[in-house]
Parts: C-alpha cells; structure tokens; sequence
C-alpha cells in the first residue's frame, strides 16, 4: 500500500467520524434561539403589510366596481337600487332597460376579509349617489388602524367627468 493511498483512506475515515458525530445540544439550543428572536422581530411585519395589502386590494375592488356603477348609470340613466346591488352589474334585473352590460368580467367577490361589500343607492353622500363600503378587518361600521372602513367616498369614484343625465 503506498503512502499515498494510507493518508486518503485515513482522511476518509476521520470524515467520516466528524460526519457521525453530529451536533450538540447547546448548539442547537443556540440556533433555535437566534430563530425564534428573527420570527418575533419580523412576523409583525409581515402581518401588518398582509392587512395592508387586503386594505389595498379593497380600494382597488371598490374602484373597478365605481367604474362599472358609472357606466351602468351612463346606460340605464341611475344607479342601481339598494335592492338590485352589485350583481346588476353582471346580470341585467328587470328594472333596467338600457343595460349594456356585463359592467364587470367577473363576479362581484367578496370584500379581501371574505364578507360582502355593503352597497346602498341612494346613499348618503349625495354628490355620488351611492356609498360602497368594506367595513375592514372587524366587519362592523367605523374603526381605525387596520379596522377602518374603506368607501367609495374615500376617492372620487365616478365624480370626475360626470355630466348630469339630462345633458348627454
């Protein structure tokens, strides 16, 4: 047997044992420790950019669905009734001669905390017509932080470029 050959099988074998011996209980104590400070310090943020975004991904919501109200007032001359709801934007109801729609190309979701959005026409703000809404996180009225309701009174959702019915 050559030298040679004597130190490659001896560095295998020592490998082979420091392979086996593995580690130990301190270490891995320390480990799981500096992993479980990183998870505090970071979860809290990761948790509060997802409710951020579910408040994002409403805004969005709100407007597309104030896009479609728009153009089915353009077609029908009004806003559909608190009764007819969001769902006049996809299926024609029988009070509305005129439509032109489908207003959206998907059906109307639910709002990113999975409860539906709370429409009422005429609403309350007078100057658009309707009020749409997610009432957040809590799924009442009011709030604030990540509570807070999202309207459609939040933006000019429709007002811009609007012209009354009698002038078009």
């Amino acid at each position: 047997m050559s030298v040679r050959a004597f130190s490659v099988a001896s560095f295998r074998s020592r490998l082979v044992c420091e392979l086996r011996k593995g580690f130990s209980l301190v270490e891995i104590l320390v480990v799981l420790t500096v992993l479980t400070i990183l998870a505090a310090l970071v979860a809290p943020a990761v948790l509060r950019d997802r409710e951020g975004a579910k408040a994002d991904v409403a805004r969005a919501q709100i407007e597309t669905f104030c896009l479609g109200l728009s153009a089915y007032r353009r077609d029908v001359g009004s806003y559909p009734s608190t009764i007819e709801g969001l769902s006049v934007l996809r299926i024609a109801s029988l009070n509305s001669s005129g439509w032109a729609g489908p207003y959206l190309s998907r059906d109307i979701p639910d709002d990113p905390w999975g409860r539906p959005y709370h429409y009422e026409s005429p609403g309350a703000n007078a100057s658009q017509g309707f009020d749409l809404s997610s009432w957040g996180r809590d799924g009442a009225p009011g709030g604030e932080g990540d509570d807070q309701d999202i309207t459609s009174s939040d933006f000019s959702c429709g007002i811009a470029g609007r012209q009354p019915i009698a002038a078009r």
